[in-house]
């Protein structure tokens, strides 16, 4: 309208959720097609650029949540190599070949290795809420893009679908 476009309702179909399942209106004036048709184009590109980040940001999410998923285990199996290397320093400190020493440095590495499991595991627990986050949100813009995307399409047989034809190449 601030294009001095006149718009006539031509018909409207009722629907369950907002009312209205579909509306075909007649735009009217210099350029209306043209218009029309460029914010169609934007929309479709919004809507596309909208889906391949919705894309990129799940496969940062699942590449990520693999990341952690990998130092999980890794500083598991560090866990288990020191626990082991304790019993045994506490073994040969108990058959008097070692010096008290060595258990306490055990000890402390068992601990380090303890605690890097421990983070690497809240880590895990944390990628996963706020990736699916991110990936929901991207998907809610996608689908309110498609929405309005759909809504810029004309129907086949319609006025404006014959023009499209007509002025396709």
């Amino acid at each position: 309208q601030r294009r001095n476009y006149t718009v006539e309702l031509m018909d409207v179909q009722p629907g369950d959720t907002a009312g209205i399942s579909k509306a075909t209106i007649l735009i009217k004036g210099e350029n209306a097609y043209g218009y029309a048709k460029a914010e169609r184009d934007i929309a479709v590109a919004t809507y596309e650029k909208t889906i391949q980040t919705a894309f990129r940001e799940t496969a940062d999410a699942l590449a990520r949540r693999g990341t952690i998923g990998e130092d999980v285990a890794a500083n598991q199996a560090n866990v288990t190599a020191s626990e082991a290397s304790l019993r045994l320093t506490v073994a040969r400190y108990h058959k008097g070949v070692d010096p008290y020493l060595n258990t306490l440095v055990a000890q402390q590495n068992l601990y380090a290795a303890q605690q890097s499991y421990i983070t690497a595991r809240l880590a895990l627990r944390q990628v996963r809420p706020r990736e699916l986050v991110a990936l929901r949100h991207a998907l809610a813009r996608a689908a309110s893009l498609s929405t309005q995307l759909q809504a810029l399409q004309p129907e086949p047989g319609t006025l404006l679908a014959g023009m499209a034809r007509w002025l396709t190449p």
